[in-house]
């Protein structure tokens, strides 16, 4: 249900997903195929919305079973980072989702959403943003664009790891050339009048 004029809404690059909000009882869905959750990652996506205030709204789900079953993800959403449900949905409208917490109304641009996905790690798992509606009024849409899944690089404090194991490396600065240079990784010479050592790991304890 995607229109050439929402779809000039993309929060970045040329396109988006949208679905139309419908006057319509309907529930309308963008799906993802399995993806693997490593340790440590994230979901993350930015979406605008103008729907009937809590008569047609927007949830987010997951299944780590192929789309067997579906939960709602907003237990995955991390506290005080973008966007969370903004109203539960009015019930006896007709809207598929009636009775639902979601995204309804309006969020004035873009925002994003954050979620938590470390309960799912090791596990191949598909989400889905489902558009609720009723039969009457239509208005917008929800505009959907750069989801992602993504984990956090961790700093492990090295200054100097040319090697890339996590751990400073014994190195060396030399200012007549301007070069540093790194015991057992480089074959050029190691220490020499001048050089100025660096905070390393001397003793092998990783720390």
């Amino acid at each position: 249900l995607l229109t050439p004029s929402i779809a000039a809404l993309a929060h970045t690059g040329n396109n988006a997903a949208a679905v139309d909000n419908i006057s319509t009882a309907s529930a309308s869905v963008i799906r993802t195929g399995n993806i693997y959750i490593p340790p440590g990652a994230y979901l993350h996506f930015d979406h605008l919305f103008d729907l009937e205030n809590l008569w047609d709204g927007g949830v987010i789900e997951y299944s780590v079973n192929s789309g067997a079953s579906w939960n709602d993800a907003n237990s995955l959403i991390v506290p005080g980072v973008g966007r969370n449900y903004t109203g539960t949905l009015n019930a006896g409208s007709g809207n598929p989702l009636q009775g639902r917490a979601a995204f309804t109304g309006a969020s004035h641009g873009y925002v994003g959403s954050t979620y938590d996905l470390s309960s799912l790690a090791g596990q191949n798992v598909m989400f889905r943003w489902v558009l609720g509606t009723d039969p009457s009024v239509g208005k917008m849409a929800w505009v959907l664009d750069d989801v992602m899944v993504y984990t956090c690089h961790t700093d492990t404090g090295a200054l100097i790891d040319f090697n890339a194991n996590g751990n400073t490396d014994v190195s060396v600065f030399r200012p007549s050339t301007g070069l540093w240079y790194a015991k057992d990784i480089f074959t050029l010479a190691y220490g020499g009048p001048g050089d100025i050592p660096v905070p390393a790991d001397y003793n092998g304890d990783n720390l």
